[in-house]
């Protein structure tokens, strides 16, 4: 009985980022981004809310002007708040990164289509507070900020699997581990010699 209640809320959550995503895209050209392997992943959505007219956009200036499953490839350079974008490519950090920069809040404007469930979660717990996510930019800000606050040599960042190996090998030198569990991102915490 649980199981089938749990599946039925399963399916009622996607049901929801289907409909919210589908109200967000309402006026907008929809651009797919990304013509590798992932992009089947953005077909599979698009085909869910049954939208068919869209484009591709790639970052390779050779794939540029050329068709792709007899559609339309576009640079980057034509992304603008008229699109919403599936992303379709493992270059999700750095295009989520730029497109920040440019003004685009994810869900509301992209969405990373190969980890729906993320955003199944981020409407299903839409009032609970979020954990920020954390760019290779911030982390070196935030070690900069820590040298100033902690003694301490350096601050190395690294993910899951290296941290155990890594602070056998340095005994009694790491001091401390900050985790951010989304990106597994890791600092260690290096005393003076």
């Amino acid at each position: 009985m649980r199981k089938k209640d749990n599946m039925k809320s399963a399916n009622m959550d996607k049901h929801e980022l289907l409909q919210y995503v589908r109200k967000k895209m309402s006026g907008k050209k929809i651009a797919v981004w990304g013509t590798g392997k992932l992009s089947i992943w953005g077909e599979a959505f698009l085909q869910s809310v049954k939208i068919s007219d869209y484009c591709y956009i790639d970052s390779s200036r050779e794939k540029q002007g050329r068709l792709f499953r007899h559609r339309e490839i576009l640079p980057p350079e034509v992304v603008s708040k008229e699109y919403y974008l599936l992303i379709a490519t493992s270059a999700f950090p750095e295009i989520a990164l730029d497109l920040y920069k440019k003004g685009f809040c994810e869900l509301e404007d992209y969405i990373y289509v190969c980890d729906l469930t993320y955003y199944q979660n981020l409407l299903k717990y839409r009032d609970e507070p979020r954990v920020p996510e954390v760019t290779k930019e911030m982390l070196k800000v935030i070690g900069q900020n820590l040298k100033e606050c902690v003694l301490c040599e350096d601050f190395i960042w690294q993910g899951e699997d290296k941290f155990e190996s890594y602070k056998k090998a340095c005994k009694e030198k790491v001091k401390q581990k900050f985790v951010n569990f989304e990106n597994f991102i890791q600092v260690e915490l290096k005393a003076p010699k």
